[in-house]
């Protein structure tokens, strides 16, 4: 009698920017936008091949499309349709755990989920906590007793606070509209409006610029690493306040031990002077790694 390969951990971790994709033996990103075309609806590169695509701008949007976002993963990391897979997804912290009751939104999107062929399992996971996740799992002896996790994204910045002693959440909150996009619209673009000429620019746009430290400008490319670095210090400034003035408010029974940053956002926030937690190696992927961790 044969034994049935176990199911292969597939994780697909959404962000308003790219969506990552992490499992044994694939890492790899696509852009979070879609574009509908009459009946059907296309996501990722799909999407920007068929026109201008929209943004995800909410998080019951993306409740509504994650099935389209992971069938996209499978297809794009190669999987074999009678490959068993144990699928790890996430969402913000906060809503997950609002959303957390019969007939909420959790349990509409694990059901969606399941529909697919290929999953054996689905494991909705709390965006903000996996990051911590993967940062104690490589920490020696010692562990820490409360982590305070900032996880930046596009659109938003989450902050968890957990209580590793016990193995829980203590609070968490999502900043909306406090992610990378507080940093361009608030820090960066005043500093490179001179290349911009008025045109509109995309989040899609703004990735690009931050990851490449260019801008196009006519037939040229013009390097803003200088003014990227100083929107940096600016906007990291303001988040700490904000973080810091957030935990203020929860009369925590003892102090934070450690201070860890991740997500995309964390990338530019590395050699900021204001900084003084750990910026994780790869954040943009921290999250996804601590999923893999907690995939039974």
């Amino acid at each position: 009698m044969q034994t049935s390969k176990p199911a292969k951990k597939f994780v697909v971790d959404f962000g308003f920017s790219s969506t990552k994709v992490l499992s044994d033996d694939v890492c790899f990103k696509f852009p979070s936008r879609y574009k509908a075309v009459g009946r059907e609806t296309f996501v990722g590169n799909s999407a920007i091949d068929h026109g201008t695509p929209s943004d995800v701008l909410t998080v019951d949007k993306l409740v509504d499309l994650y099935k389209l976002f992971v069938l996209e993963a499978i297809s794009s990391a190669g999987l074999s349709s009678d490959e068993s897979l144990s699928l790890g997804v996430g969402l913000p912290a906060e809503f997950l755990i609002s959303e957390s009751f019969p007939g909420g939104k959790v349990e509409m999107l694990t059901d969606s989920l399941k529909s697919i062929p290929q999953i054996s399992s689905v494991a909705v996971l709390a965006q903000g906590l996996g990051g911590i996740t993967s940062f104690i799992s490589q920490k020696p002896a010692g562990n820490p007793s409360l982590v305070l996790g900032v996880d930046i994204g596009f659109n938003t910045a989450i902050l968890t606070v957990w209580d590793n002693a016990n193995s829980k959440i203590v609070e968490t909150t999502t900043l909306y509209r406090q992610g990378v996009c507080d940093l361009v619209k608030n820090h960066l673009y005043r500093l490179i409006s001179s290349y911009t000429t008025g045109r509109a620019i995309t989040p899609a746009d703004y990735s690009y610029i931050l990851e490449t430290k260019t801008i196009p400008y006519g037939l040229e490319r013009h390097d803003v690493s200088a003014q990227i670095a100083e929107a940096s210090e600016s906007y990291a400034a303001d988040l700490l306040d904000r973080v810091y003035d957030w935990v203020s408010t929860l009369n925590l029974f003892r102090p934070v031990d450690e201070i860890v940053l991740f997500g995309g956002g964390a990338n530019l926030l590395g050699s900021c002077e204001k900084i003084n937690g750990t910026v994780l190696d790869s954040p943009e992927f921290a999250n996804a790694r601590g999923f893999m961790e907690s995939l039974s």
